[in-house]
């Protein structure tokens, strides 16, 4: 038996024949039984863990036979692979492979165990050389043939899940025609198609021209129309979630189903384990509901520096067996690495963003657009609470309840309010006729501007909201406690024109 530590993120490792490509979820995954080891490509396996991120104990075997399922493995399920050497690699994400000797070619079967894959789901990640909570064991043997995948035993919640969503993983691309590359950082889910054409059968499949960053970033915005309901699950920091999606109304589940968030086209209803009824609030309290994936960007937030713009081409991908596009964004000069996006062809969803440089990524697990969406889901009609009810302080009371109250009765939307600023102007080169300046008498914000020049341009402010370039200037925006909208950058722009 080989005792190996595997580095694990986003829950996933792998098993490869010899110098075989590591695998992509939905080409492992789809058309099998279980959803804890995938092994449809034939000579790479998908291993799934109850820990996010962190290194986790896992216990290899070569036998002659199979052995009897011991009672300490809390779930267990069974799948063939084709191995063409005497070697087998086991590879933590985005890290080097350990090579396991097997006795030669031909089929195998594998059995795939596991222990505390809940307490490893409940921790989330180690710190260090932490011990997580969740360990497993790979278990393989020569056979006789191909075998379909099949589950021996389910104890944990986390099993259970993933058996059940394995069923929705969408068909991917053929992995015989668009090849998935090797893994690196945060791309372990995207297949990237290079070709102006491929052919699938005997039939040739036309890869469509990727759109222009103007198209894309336009899709991204307003999305098609009409635009389908999206429902499936997220990958975030935090861990999974399950989403539903029709226009601007949602739902979100954790894994097993609980309720964590539904908005309406009026209403957010935020549902809280410690207590037994939904905090309701005006929409307009809605943020993000912990990621960003299933929301649009609003234009405004395109205005700024703050990854707003593409560092170079707009290129074809598959994900999860749909057709995307993907971009990277530049950084601003406060942040040291680009943002890389997928970006749904269909629907103009991000499906995945990521950071490679930080590590940071979110993405789409399971992913289906185009289902109509039961409006009961998307809304909420027993008894809730409101904010006045959590808060214990009179004052903070009455004012929850003046809120409440301006929301029904006057408006629920943000106030607009038009504004004549004093500009104190604090440097000037009459040279070039660069400044910056403040806006406001209390300084609410600050204006600069220079010649127009592809050099950085590091302003000692904590972060510029918006950048825009004239054929004369450079223009850099900051709005203190609040962000512009895109309307009222537009007219600040019309205003100091290009002069």
């Amino acid at each position: 038996m080989t005792r190996l530590r595997i580095w694990v993120s986003y829950g996933q490792f792998y098993a490869t024949d010899g110098g075989f490509d590591t695998p992509l979820l939905g080409d492992a995954f789809y058309g099998q039984t279980n959803g804890l080891c995938g092994a449809r490509t034939g000579r790479s396996l998908f291993f799934i863990t109850g820990l996010h991120t962190g290194w986790v104990p896992v216990e290899v075997q070569i036998l002659d036979a199979p052995p009897p399922l011991e009672p300490e493995w809390e779930d267990a399920v069974e799948v063939s692979m084709q191995l063409t050497g005497t070697e087998l690699i086991v590879q933590g994400w985005g890290a080097d492979g350990h090579t396991i000797a097997v006795p030669g070619p031909g089929p195998y079967r594998v059995r795939y165990c596991a222990a505390g894959m809940d307490a490893g789901r409940d921790q989330d990640h180690t710190v260090g050389d932490e011990p997580a909570p969740d360990r497993y064991r790979i278990q393989c043997w020569p056979a006789t043939d191909i075998a379909p995948d099949t589950i021996l035993r389910t104890t944990s919640e986390n099993a259970a899940y993933w058996h059940g969503a394995v069923g929705a993983i969408a068909a991917p691309a053929d992995p015989a025609v668009i090849r998935t590359p090797t893994p690196t950082p945060m791309m372990a889910r995207i297949t990237t198609a290079t070709a102006a054409s491929v052919t699938a059968g005997s039939e040739p499949v036309w890869l469509p021209t990727p759109p222009s960053w103007v198209e894309l970033l336009t899709l991204m915005v307003h999305g098609p129309d009409p635009e389908p309901a999206v429902r499936g699950t997220i990958r975030t920091e935090q861990g999974l979630v399950r989403i539903w999606r029709d226009g601007d109304r949602y739902r979100i589940e954790d894994p097993g189903g609980t309720v964590l968030l539904i908005v309406d086209d009026r209403t957010r209803w935020q549902f809280d384990g410690d207590h037994p009824l939904p905090l309701a609030m005006p929409r307009r309290a809605f943020g993000d509901g912990g990621t960003a994936l299933f929301a649009r960007r609003r234009p405004e937030s395109f205005l700024g520096d703050d990854f707003t713009r593409p560092a170079g081409p707009i290129g074809t991908a598959w994900f999860l067996g749909r057709l995307a596009w993907t971009v990277e964004l530049a950084s601003p000069p406060r942040k040291p690495h680009p943002m890389q996006l997928v970006v749904d062809a269909e629907t103009g969803l991000i499906l995945q963003r990521r950071i490679d440089g930080s590590g940071i990524a979110e993405e789409w697990v399971e992913f289906v657009a185009g289902d109509p969406l039961d409006p009961e889901m998307v809304t909420w009609t027993g008894p809730t609470r409101s904010a006045a009810d959590d808060v214990d302080d009179s004052n903070d009371i009455d004012a929850a309840r003046r809120l409440e109250w301006f929301a029904r009765h006057v408006s629920a939307e943000p106030i607009r309010v038009e504004l004549d600023l004093e500009v104190v102007v604090h440097d000037i080169d009459e040279a070039t006729g660069a400044f910056e300046a403040t806006l406001g008498a209390a300084g609410i914000g600050m204006l600069a501007r220079r010649l127009r020049s592809d050099e950085p341009w590091d302003l000692p402010w904590s972060q510029v909201q918006s950048r825009w370039r004239t054929e004369r200037w450079d223009w850099a925006l900051t709005v203190l406690y609040d962000r512009p909208t895109g309307r009222s950058v537009t007219a600040l722009q019309q205003q100091l024109g290009d002069r």
